[in-house]
């Protein structure tokens, strides 16, 4: 990996991490959930990003939670306890841009479920990045 590749890859963190703080003000604000939902899918998109370019990814034009979380594999990784969550916040992504009947309300629960599932993926992508730069 080049530093440049790195570079790239920080920027992927970098924006991640805004759209993260951006759905916590709003988790504490108490509303607009399906925004937090479609923040959160940002989120986890961006960090798996990252995470792929670090490891030699070249970057591709795609928004699936479920495909980029496969990508991990041809690098050695297997996530596939948190597909479930990819599978339901691509399907929110797809949702919210392109509403194709009554838009579906999440609950604060749910929210705050898929919050902390998808906080636990990138704990796990960041133990690995930590790993490999030993």
């Amino acid at each position: 990996m080049t530093d440049k590749d790195s570079l790239k890859a920080e920027e992927w963190f970098r924006r991640a991490k805004i759209d993260l703080e951006d759905a916590t003000l709003l988790i504490r604000q108490g509303g607009h959930f399906d925004t937090i939902a479609f923040l959160m899918q940002q989120w986890l998109e961006k960090y798996l990003k990252g995470f792929l370019l670090l490891h030699g990814w070249k970057l591709q034009k795609i928004h699936d939670l479920r495909a980029l979380l496969n990508e991990t594999k041809k690098y050695g990784y297997n996530f596939d306890q948190f597909a479930p969550l990819c599978r339901k916040l691509s399907q929110l992504y797809v949702e919210s841009r392109y509403p194709l009947g009554e838009a579906r309300s999440l609950s604060r629960e749910e929210v705050l479920r898929i919050s902390s599932q998808a906080e636990k993926l990138v704990k796990s992508l960041a133990s690995k990045i930590d790993r490999s730069n030993d």
